[in-house]
């Protein structure tokens, strides 16, 4: 199992991204929100953890505090994170099917005229 791209996968992706004028600093954001809820979401399971062993030993109610406040912490940043890692993600991908659209239709559009419309011809007459 290869944890990176091949040469020809890497080609491609590459390709692709040309081709859909995709914005480098847009992609860049929603990887990092990306990386962003994943690291929220690691800090909420070792919190969580942390607190569930350490509440089993029955201490005091205040040394708790700061790992419950963290466990709250964690999941609003997760969820947050998620939330606008999938915006940055949607409108870079958006962005960039418009821009290959635009692309395909002027592409089309130079290389044969439109047919005459019979419509517009039979009211001027």
């Amino acid at each position: 199992m290869r944890l990176f791209l091949t040469r020809s996968e890497s080609a491609a992706l590459r390709r692709c991204i040309s081709m859909l004028q995709v914005s480098r600093s847009g992609f860049a954001l929603s990887l990092l929100l990306g990386v962003g809820a994943l690291g929220s979401a690691i800090a909420l399971g070792g919190t969580a953890a942390w607190l569930i062993a350490r509440a089993s030993q029955q201490p005091p109610v205040l040394y708790l505090t700061v790992a419950a406040t963290s466990v709250r912490l964690f999941g609003v940043s997760r969820a947050l994170a998620r939330y606008l890692a999938r915006l940055a993600s949607h409108r870079v991908a958006l962005e960039g099917m418009d821009a290959r659209c635009a692309a395909t239709s002027t592409t089309a559009c130079a290389s044969s005229p439109p047919p005459p419309c019979r419509v517009c011809d039979a009211a001027t007459s």
